[in-house]
């Protein structure tokens, strides 16, 4: 009877966009999908629970935790922001090269900055690499010192994720997995040291890797734009009395930078971003520290989060905990640039995924064209968020 009762009642309060307000009235179909330490929220566009089960307690939120730090780039820094990297070059030749954290220098960007940068120049004696902007170490918890691309540690200046892209050719040596990056004398001499996984060498801050490959990889750059670094590339900060040459705006602004975190789930980007949205409003040296304070005090002031606790910006991290509640207040406040979210047919989400834990957040557009935020937390193991996300989408008028 109340199977029968529900299959008619449901349907009923969606229409009339009322809260079913508490977890032991969800619907059997629902019950079923979700576990003990699992959380879900449905609201319509004017914040009315329309589903609701343990929508207030804590949980892992994974991937999903990148909204807010998507969130707090685009309101600190801006949508149209744009990474820079400033050159300086003495009177004896040397060139510097300050990064500020752009999360996006490729090796194309890079290859595209040479050329620029190159007629500026006077004959370069040497290379050296500032990559002060950035405390150093940078521990992120839940990154280890692991050969996982996942693992990338983070900096002030960083070439291609700091990862190098390899494979074994026919006579089982390693070439370069893309095209527009060669596979340098430096990088060669790290994979004799360490394998690559999964087809990555991971680079790491022990003796400067990440920023020395920065270095080398622009150094070639500049070589092919014809002009060649003569001496060594080293590590360095810039000396106040040196006079610079070029700023380097990169050819992304933020929104678009935030769209590719999103849509690769990149670890990289997000705590680069936490880091240097900390940087701006706290001051420099970034630090992980004054970027989670800074995500900390926006999702309170900004967004009310209540019941939390942030550690840092990826959601790699086991230690994060958000409620299902408190994501539908960002999701709210998201919903202008929901544009940047990947789309899933008449759905834009985020997916997040750990050992055990499997995370959705995002919009759904109703069959009749009403718009729909969704929350849902698995953190019960064995029990899986797509099937959840299935049954809400058949329920939504």
């Amino acid at each position: 009877m109340i199977s029968r009762l529900w299959r008619f009642l449901v349907p009923a309060l969606l229409l009339a966009a009322a809260p079913l307000a508490r977890s032991a009235s969800l619907p059997p179909d629902l019950a079923s999908l979700l576990g003990p330490r699992d959380s879900l929220l449905v609201t319509d566009a004017a914040g009315r629970r329309l589903i609701s089960w343990n929508a207030d307690r804590p949980r892992i939120p994974a991937s999903v935790l990148k909204l807010l730090t998507a969130h707090v780039a685009l309101t600190h820094l801006g949508p149209g922001y744009r990474f820079t990297t400033d050159f300086f070059q003495d009177e004896e030749g040397c060139l510097y090269a300050r990064g500020h954290g752009d999360p996006l220098l490729v090796s194309e960007v890079l290859a595209d900055l040479a050329r620029d940068l190159a007629p500026r120049l006077a004959p370069v004696s040497e290379l050296v690499v500032d990559g002060s902007d950035f405390a150093r170490p940078l521990t992120i918890p839940g990154v280890s010192d692991s050969a996982n691309p996942y693992d990338a540690p983070n900096g002030a200046l960083c070439a291609n994720f700091n990862t190098v892209s390899v494979r074994r050719c026919a006579a089982g040596r390693y070439v370069s997995a893309e095209p527009q990056t060669p596979l340098l004398p430096f990088a060669r001499a790290l994979l004799k040291q360490r394998p690559p996984a999964g087809g990555r060498l991971v680079l790491t801050h022990n003796g400067g890797q990440a920023a020395l490959y920065a270095g080398h990889l622009l150094a070639h750059f500049l070589a092919e734009a014809g002009q060649p670094v003569a001496g060594t590339v080293r590590r360095g900060m810039v000396p106040p009395e040196v006079p610079p040459v070029l700023v380097f705006a990169s050819p992304f602004p933020l929104a678009e930078v935030v769209a590719r975190m999103l849509e690769h789930s990149n670890n990289f980007i997000a705590n680069q971003l936490l880091i240097a949205a900390g940087a701006k409003v706290h001051g420099l040296p970034g630090t992980l520290e004054k970027g989670v304070r800074l995500a900390c005090d926006h999702a309170r002031r900004n967004l009310g989060w209540e019941n939390f606790q942030l550690v840092e910006g990826s959601g790699i991290a086991r230690q994060n905990r958000v409620t299902a509640a408190d994501l539908d207040r960002l999701l709210a406040a998201f919903a202008p640039h929901r544009h940047l979210l990947p789309s899933h047919g008449r759905a834009r989400y985020k997916t997040g995924t750990l050992s055990g834990i499997q995370t959705r957040a995002g919009y759904i557009e109703g069959p009749s064209g009403a718009l729909y935020r969704f929350v849902v937390l698995i953190n019960t193991p064995g029990r899986r968020a797509d099937p959840v996300l299935a049954a809400l989408r058949q329920r939504l008028p």
